[in-house]
């Protein structure tokens, strides 16, 4: 493989020059042929007209060559045509104007020439028009087969090849050429550089897909990478979403109040209805849901005056207790894999009466529960209590307490306190 760029530019100069001067050289016949035949067409015409009328006979000079189209090649210096980057490639790529990543461009050998053609009268600019200028109509002085011919050989005498490596004249990138076995290597590390840029082009920065390219030869090579580029999309697409639902607040309220007990002279036990949770309330995904079982107990202890007595007696025990209440809330603690914060489901309230000594049984008890729970949008889990409303009557008196549960942002936490 050639090493320097030396050899493509000089070889492809030295072509647009030797074609240049193949077509100036024609369309100069071109024109003398034009004069030779105004000439004797004017000569013919003096031998015709009277003498009389010679002076009016004669034609001013004419401009021939304005009557003929312009057409010539350069080297072309623009920057698509020299060394280009493997991510000047990819965008020739995704704009359809290649369909390979191992161009010779990349590796600095491949030049192209320019067609600079205009119409009869007008300045001679860049140009991809070869039917304009190359034909058989008056305007013209080479037809395109004339070119082509000349071409093919001019590209023998330079040792060129055309873009796919081939001799000769090529229709699909005609003004482009390289010297033999030019092309990349599979292997170069440019290649590389060039599919995971196309793939960055299509699969995230949204410039245009080549289907032609993506099906054709280089499919295989360019799979990897397009699997590397969208598994790297949908994660930052997937982490953006995160960060986007961790943002999101919700609120919500739980209120209720309900009886457990009420005058119970015996052991028993007592259940609220079970309560509805405060959830949020969005049909986004929100990852994965987590639910944690939480209950907290608080009990509340009452020893009668006569306790003593009944010790004494042997009618209670010693290390004992006239009446014990427990009182129990149990919930969910609810958590979103991207959310950030908790919620509670499932609340739910009792409590169990528990005599112990026969003075207790000339007692009754009533508990009553009110919850007053919360999410505020700017809290990071449900705040609020459970507060339990215990009366202890006797046949002289009441006693009542209170049983607290307080919850702060998903924790929970109990006070007891008698009146």
């Amino acid at each position: 493989m050639p090493s320097t760029s030396k050899t493509i530019e000089s070889s492809t100069a030295a072509f647009a020059k030797d074609i240049t001067k193949f077509l100036t050289d024609k369309r100069g016949a071109k024109i003398k042929a034009l004069q030779d035949a105004a000439a004797k067409e004017k000569k013919k015409g003096a031998k015709d007209a009277p003498e009389k009328d010679a002076e009016k006979s004669k034609d001013k000079p004419k401009d021939f060559g304005a009557k003929l189209v312009t057409a010539t090649f350069v080297l072309s210096k623009r920057a698509i045509t020299q060394n280009r980057t493997p991510e000047t490639q990819a965008e020739l790529i995704s704009n359809g104007k290649s369909w390979t990543p191992a161009s010779a461009h990349v590796i600095d050998m491949a030049r192209h020439v320019d067609l600079m053609y205009g119409p009869p009268g007008k300045t001679a600019k860049l140009s991809w028009d070869l039917k304009g200028a190359f034909g058989s109509g008056e305007e013209h002085f080479a037809t395109l087969s004339e070119l082509k011919t000349k071409w093919n050989a001019l590209m023998k005498t330079h040792d060129l090849k055309n873009f796919a490596g081939k001799d000769g004249w090529s229709d699909k990138d005609s003004f482009h050429f390289e010297i033999a076995e030019s092309k990349v290597p599979r292997g170069d590390p440019k290649i590389d550089k060039c599919l995971a840029h196309y793939a960055k082009l299509t699969r995230i920065d949204g410039r245009s897909k080549n289907t032609k390219f993506e099906n054709g030869t280089w499919k295989s090579t360019l799979a990897p990478h397009l699997k590397k580029i969208e598994d790297a999309k949908k994660k930052a697409e997937e982490e953006k979403r995160k960060a986007e639902l961790a943002k999101l607040t919700f609120s919500g309220a739980l209120k209720s109040s309900q009886t457990l007990l009420k005058n119970a002279n015996k052991s028993t036990s007592g259940a609220g209805k079970p309560l509805a949770g405060i959830l949020p309330e969005t049909e986004e995904d929100t990852g994965k849901v987590t639910r944690k079982p939480i209950s907290l107990q608080a009990p509340l202890v009452w020893d009668s005056l006569a306790r003593s007595i009944f010790e004494t007696l042997g009618l209670a025990e010693t290390k004992g207790f006239d009446i014990k209440l427990l009182c129990e809330v149990s919930y969910d603690l609810v958590t979103h894999q991207y959310l950030s914060q908790s919620f509670v489901d499932r609340l739910k309230v009792s409590c169990a009466v528990i005599y112990n000594t026969p003075a207790a049984f000339a007692m009754k008890m009533s508990v009553k529960t009110k919850t007053d729970l919360a999410l505020a949008k700017s809290a990071k889990g449900v705040s609020g209590t459970v507060v339990f409303d215990v009366v202890l009557a006797n046949p002289i008196d009441k006693e009542s307490a209170t049983v607290t549960m307080t919850f702060k942002d998903g924790k929970v936490s109990a006070t007891a306190k008698h009146g």
